[in-house]
C-alpha cells in the first residue's frame, strides 16, 4: 500500500506513515484524555499521591499511546534514514560504473589508436574507432553505462583464431602440391574463408569491400569439367602472399587478446594457444623458383582446367584438411581447460 511505502527521496515529514502516526495517535490520546476528564469524577490534588494517582492510573492509557507514538515515529525515523543511506550507496555506485564504463572504454580505444600504426596497411586501413568500440562491446559485452566487469570474454577472438588455423592447414597443404589447377581449386576455398574472416574483424558488409588485393597480378580461370568457369586474380609469389596476410591476422588477434589482459589487469597463462603461426611451417618452400604458380604467373595461360578426377582429388584433400584441424582443436581445447583448471 502507498500509504506504508517509506520513500528515501522525499523529507520524513513528508513520509506518508510518519504523518499518519504523528497526527492519530496524539489525537487518540488527546481524546482519551478528555473522555476520561468528562466522564470521571475526579478532584485536583497537587500531591506525590495526586500525580501518581493521576499519570500511572488515570492517564495510563493516553500517556501509553502517547509513548507508543514516539517509538513508532523513531523506528520509521531509522528506517527512513536507513533507505537514505541506501539510496546513496545505489547512486553512488551507479555513479561509479557509469565514469568506470566509460573511462575504461575510452582508456581501449585510446590504446588501440596508439598501436594501430604498428598493423600492416591492409589491416589498419580497415580499423576506424567505431570498429575499435566493437572489438571492446565484443570483449566486454557486459559492460555499459549501468553495469561494468574488467573481466574479459576472448571467446569471439579464439573462434577468428580457430578460422586462421583451418586457413593455415589450407595454406600448408596448397604447399605441397605440383598442380597448378588443384592450387588454384584450394585456393579458391583459402579466399572465400579468408574474406568471411575480413569481413567479421573489421565490419565489412560487402563483399567487394573485403576482397583481398595483390600486387602485380594477372587475372586466369579455372575452367572446369561441367563447363563452369571461375575467376581468380593471382600474383608470382601467391602462397607467400597468403602466409604473409594469415600471419599479420594471427598477430592483430594476438594483439586483441593481450589488450583484454591488460585491462583486466593479469595475463592469463596460454592466451596465445590458439595461434596458428605455428602450424605454418611450410613457409619456407614458398619461393621456390619451380613453384607452379610462378610457371603459370610466367607463362601467357590465362585458362586452367580442371577435371572430374582432380574433383576426387581435392574432396580427399580437404577431407584430410579437416581431419588435421579437429585433431589440433582438440588437442588445444585440451591445453586451455587443462591451463584453466591449473
Amino acid at each position: 500500500m502507498k500509504i506504508i511505502k517509506i520513500d528515501p527521496n522525499i523529507r520524513l515529514s513528508s513520509v506518508p506513515l510518519f504523518r499518519l502516526i504523528a497526527i492519530a495517535l496524539p489525537l487518540l490520546a488527546l481524546i482519551s484524555i478528555v473522555v476520561i476528564v468528562l466522564k470521571s469524577n475526579l478532584t485536583i490534588e497537587l500531591s506525590f499521591e495526586g500525580f501518581n494517582f493521576g499519570f500511572f492510573t488515570v492517564f495510563r492509557v493516553p500517556l501509553a499511546i502517547l509513548a507508543a507514538c514516539i517509538t513508532v515515529l523513531g523506528v520509521i525515523a531509522a528506517i527512513h534514514r536507513s533507505a537514505q543511506t541506501t539510496l546513496q550507496i545505489e547512486k553512488s555506485t551507479e555513479q561509479n560504473t557509469f565514469s568506470n564504463f566509460y573511462k575504461h572504454r575510452q582508456e581501449y580505444v585510446e590504446h588501440f589508436k596508439e598501436v594501430r600504426n604498428d598493423f600492416p596497411e591492409h589491416i589498419k586501413g580497415n580499423i576506424t574507432e567505431k570498429i575499435i568500440r566493437g572489438y571492446y562491446s565484443s570483449t566486454y559485452p557486459f559492460n555499459n553505462s549501468t553495469s561494468f566487469t574488467v573481466k574479459p570474454n576472448i571467446g569471439w577472438i579464439e573462434s577468428f583464431d580457430k578460422g586462421l588455423i583451418e586457413l593455415s592447414y589450407i595454406l600448408n597443404r596448397m604447399a605441397t602440391i605440383d598442380s597448378a589447377s588443384l592450387i588454384l581449386a584450394i585456393y579458391r576455398e583459402l579466399l572465400r574463408q579468408e574474406t568471411s574472416i575480413r569481413q567479421g574483424l573489421f565490419d565489412i558488409n560487402k563483399l567487394a569491400d573485403a576482397a583481398i588485393s595483390l600486387e602485380n597480378s594477372k587475372i586466369t580461370f579455372i575452367q572446369y569439367w561441367d563447363g563452369s568457369k571461375f575467376e581468380l586474380k593471382i600474383c608470382r609469389k601467391l602462397i607467400s602472399s597468403c602466409y604473409l596476410r594469415i600471419r599479420d591476422y594471427a598477430e592483430f588477434l594476438t594483439k586483441l587478446k593481450y589488450l583484454a589482459d591488460e585491462f583486466e589487469g593479469t595475463m592469463l597463462y596460454g592466451t596465445d594457444a590458439y595461434s596458428c603461426l605455428s602450424t605454418l611451417e611450410h613457409h619456407n618452400k614458398f619461393d621456390k623458383d619451380d613453384y607452379p604458380i610462378v610457371k603459370l604467373f610466367d607463362s601467357n595461360t590465362i585458362n586452367v582446367e580442371f577435371s572430374e578426377n582432380q574433383n576426387d582429388e581435392l574432396t580427399e584433400i580437404f577431407n584430410e584438411i579437416h581431419a588435421s584441424y579437429d585433431r589440433k582443436i582438440r588437442e588445444l581445447d585440451a591445453i586451455k581447460e587443462a591451463n584453466n583448471e591449473g
